[in-house]
């Protein structure tokens, strides 16, 4: 299809129903236009469109936009067709059971990464990772798996795009010693990320691999580290390697029964 084919208007639609993410959930016409690069007269059409039709609406206290309600049941109706396979859910509250950690599973979209299954811990202290956030390539233990089975040239080229973000002290900033982290979570076969995103919160990540070998999804455990032995950050590495293999498995056996009927 050609660009003569496409409708800028629904694109420049999606793109706004886009800016709206757990952190940044109300924008208004100005910041809008500012983030987009558009005239705040086809933002002010796109938006009132987008509210005439209930996937927006007004605050009227600040006058900015939040999501609507045909936003909510469409994410609604997403999320309970959007899951990686019928097994998961059982095998991750298994894995929350053991760790009492956040269990999530991650999937690549573009340079970011969506959660698209989610159990969280039934602690009081927990690392909360709702279903349908996103999270940026360079976040915890998941960005390192996704980009330590990327080919190097890409890596390079989204560390120099993006550069790696300062979450806190503890993050890895210098672009060789990053590579090397992947070099390394390459050869272990999973990834940590201990307070180097979130200080005082520990991630445990491994890759689930489907039918051809490659990377399709991230599983992930999240957890406080307050009070934590090494022996049971062992285990739990132990573990999430172990479910995330058995998901390999689950996937691939399923296709292919599927394929052999």
């Amino acid at each position: 299809m050609n660009s003569g084919g496409r409708s800028e208007g629904l694109r420049r639609g999606l793109e706004i129903l886009q800016l709206f993410t757990d952190t940044d959930f109300e924008w208004g016409i100005t910041e809008i236009s500012n983030e987009l690069g558009l005239h705040k007269s086809r933002v002010h059409r796109a938006v009132k469109t987008l509210e005439d039709v209930g996937f927006l609406r007004k605050n009227l206290k600040n006058r900015k936009y939040l999501l609507g309600l045909h936003a909510f049941e469409l994410g609604s109706v997403a999320s309970r067709r959007f899951n990686l396979m019928p097994e998961a859910r059982p095998l991750m509250k298994k894995l929350v059971a053991k760790t009492k950690a956040t269990v999530s599973i991650r999937i690549k979209d573009g340079d970011d990464m969506v959660v698209v299954e989610c159990i969280e811990s039934p602690d009081d202290l927990r690392v909360h990772s709702p279903q349908g956030a996103r999270r940026a390539w360079d976040f915890g233990a998941g960005g390192k798996v996704f980009l330590a089975h990327l080919p190097p040239e890409q890596v390079k080229r989204m560390i120099g795009e993006y550069g790696l973000t300062r979450y806190t002290d503890r993050s890895i900033t210098v672009a060789t010693e990053y590579i090397d982290e992947l070099k390394c979570v390459r050869e272990k076969g999973y990834a940590l990320s201990d307070g180097e995103h979130i200080l005082g919160a520990l991630s445990i990540a491994a890759p689930i691999r489907g039918t051809g070998g490659d990377v399709i999804a991230v599983l992930m455990v999240a957890m406080p580290t307050a009070g934590m032995e090494s022996s049971e950050q062992s285990e739990f590495e132990r573990l999430v390697v172990e479910s995330a293999d058995s998901l390999s498995s689950m996937l691939t056996n399923g296709v292919a029964a599927s394929r052999a009927s």
